[in-house]
């Protein structure tokens, strides 16, 4: 996954090219993370949302939110990430609150859909992971 060095991560999100096909994607922090997620979810490179990719995220109908709960950093900037992006699109923004020690990169796909299921039914939102019709150009 680390092939342009110099590319800014501030940039990108991983796995973009595939999550954009869903209604909703879920943001981790590390790659990992997604490849046990799959399909709708996408990594930062870290704890902050950059200005490049917020605008990126807003795209997506649902944006849930799930970072690492191994330390109390990366919670805090969890739960200020979601006051802005739940500012600029209200309604539409879940937090996913892990155990205590761990990330999503510890579960398995079984383990974790669940998981997003509850944290975004918490939020007041039903999860829609359907594919977007997309129209070719």
């Amino acid at each position: 996954y680390y092939g342009l060095p110099c590319m800014p991560k501030r940039l990108m999100l991983y796995n973009y090219d595939a999550a954009i096909n869903y209604q909703t994607v879920v943001v981790v922090e590390g790659v990992t993370s997604v490849w046990r997620l799959g399909g709708p979810s996408v990594a930062l490179f870290g704890k902050t949302i950059s200005q490049q990719q917020r605008r990126e995220l807003l795209q997506w109908r649902q944006i849930i939110l799930m970072f690492d709960a191994d330390d109390h950093t990366a919670q805090q900037k969890m739960q200020e990430e979601y006051e802005e992006l739940n500012r600029l699109k209200p309604g539409c923004v879940a937090q996913v609150h892990l155990p205590q020690g761990t990330d999503p990169g510890l579960f398995d796909r079984q383990t974790l859909w669940p998981m997003i299921r509850q944290g975004a039914k918490a939020y007041g939102m039903t999860l829609d992971i359907k594919r977007r019709d997309r129209v070719a150009v």
